[in-house]
């Protein structure tokens, strides 16, 4: 148990005797279920090792999670002694839950937007673009992830753009420039480009 963990559960690591009732009164009621039908599978010889991720009792989904870890030491093929353990990952799973929900703030705002919105790798190819593009391509979005921006046959300064998206990949600086361009739907506008 990390040290989180003791302190939630209120036990040790010379907890020996600590029955699997115990411990599964501390969990989650849907994890204590699966935690007693894993250690029954573990005592009847049926399973050679319990894996699983457990909550604790009465917390939501993002707060005291972990990977219970239980082994059944045999002697003859008899049961000796159960062996468990909980690895902590709370935080971890707290920070994918941010990056989740950022990443769903991210794609609202960007589909909204009457602006263009477009990422791009290293290589000057869409990583993402928003709906929009179509507008001013005749292209989806779908259809332009992986390619340059150069392929899109939108008139302009190809070299500029090129230049300022690689300039923010080696430098971590934002630019912001307005270039003339032709799109083979609109025609000519002028672009005010944040990179």
């Amino acid at each position: 148990h990390s040290e989180r963990w003791k302190e939630i559960f209120g036990r040790n690591e010379n907890a020996k005797g600590t029955p699997p009732e115990a411990v599964a009164s501390g969990l989650h009621p849907a994890d204590a279920k699966v935690f007693l039908e894993g250690i029954a599978g573990l005592l009847e010889g049926k399973t050679a090792k319990l894996s699983m991720r457990v909550r604790i009792a009465g917390q939501h989904e993002s707060s005291a999670v972990g990977i219970l870890r239980a082994v059944c030491l045999r002697v003859a093929a008899k049961p000796l002694r159960l062996v468990a353990g909980i690895t902590d990952f709370t935080e971890m799973a707290g920070a994918r839950q941010a990056i989740k929900l950022t990443e769903e703030k991210f794609r609202v705002l960007a589909e909204d937007s009457p602006d263009i919105i477009a990422r791009f790798d290293d290589k000057h190819r869409f990583i993402y673009a928003s709906p929009n593009i179509s507008r001013y391509v005749h292209a989806t979005p779908e259809e332009i992830l992986g390619k340059p921006f150069a392929s899109l046959g939108v008139g302009g300064d190809s070299a500029f753009f090129e230049e300022n998206v690689s300039r923010v990949f080696e430098l971590g600086l934002p630019v912001q420039a307005e270039v003339q361009m032709q799109s083979p739907v609109v025609g000519e506008f002028v672009a005010d480009c944040r990179f």
